[in-house]
């Protein structure tokens, strides 16, 4: 990864993610427990769907790199209160630039057959 994808990286995160953040955990929203309730008397959820669909298998992830955005505008279409669909382009653009794949075109050396 080169300074630039690592500048976008940060940039990207402390100007876009944060602030979100930061706004939706003030307005209450929770994305991953960070912490135990004294109080609760089970954390077991009863499932009421206990197997998995062909779809579950076949849904998830990115269909290719030029559709990031609109992937994750689905994925998000339902977070509308919490600003996550707001990120999609910025991500799209990041998921663009750090798509490219450098070969790597050096020689293998001879010793290496020998340290295996």
């Amino acid at each position: 990864m080169t300074d630039k994808l690592d500048s976008q990286i940060d940039r990207f995160f402390g100007e876009r993610m944060l602030p979100l953040a930061t706004k939706a955990k003030s307005a209450g929203v929770r994305f991953l427990e960070t912490g135990f309730e004294r109080d609760a008397p089970t954390y077991y959820v009863q499932r009421s769907r206990k197997t998995m669909s062909k779809a579950d298998f076949e849904s998830g992830g990115c269909v290719s790199p030029e559709t990031v955005e609109a992937d994750l505008q689905a994925l998000w279409r339902d977070e509308r209160s919490t600003g996550l669909n707001t990120l999609s382009a910025g991500m799209a653009a990041l998921a663009k630039d750090l798509r490219t794949v450098s070969k790597d075109e050096s020689e293998v050396s001879n010793f290496t057959y020998v340290m295996f």
